[in-house]
């Protein structure tokens, strides 16, 4: 399913978080942090998101940024790098 209009704003505002944040000498926490709020609605564009919209990556290198940040922890909780409760 195509990403909505709405979506597309999202991945562009998170763009520009995630840039604001790395440019004022914020971390990958800060970034997890600016974002926790938004969180359904980042599951919605992860899930929806199909090979042909990966250029919106080039398009939005901080949101490609989250992205990637997303897929590490969630590679260090598979393994056991990271212990959630």
């Amino acid at each position: 399913m195509p990403l909505s209009t709405k979506q597309i704003e999202l991945i562009a505002s998170i763009d520009r978080r995630v840039k604001t944040i790395l440019a004022s000498d914020g971390d990958n926490r800060a970034i997890c942090i600016a974002m926790i709020e938004q969180m359904p609605e980042i599951r919605a564009i992860i899930s929806n998101i199909s090979q042909k919209e990966h250029a919106l990556y080039d398009k939005y290198d901080g949101f490609y940024y989250y992205m990637k940040l997303l897929e590490r922890i969630a590679k260090d909780i598979r393994d056991g790098i990271i212990a959630v409760p």
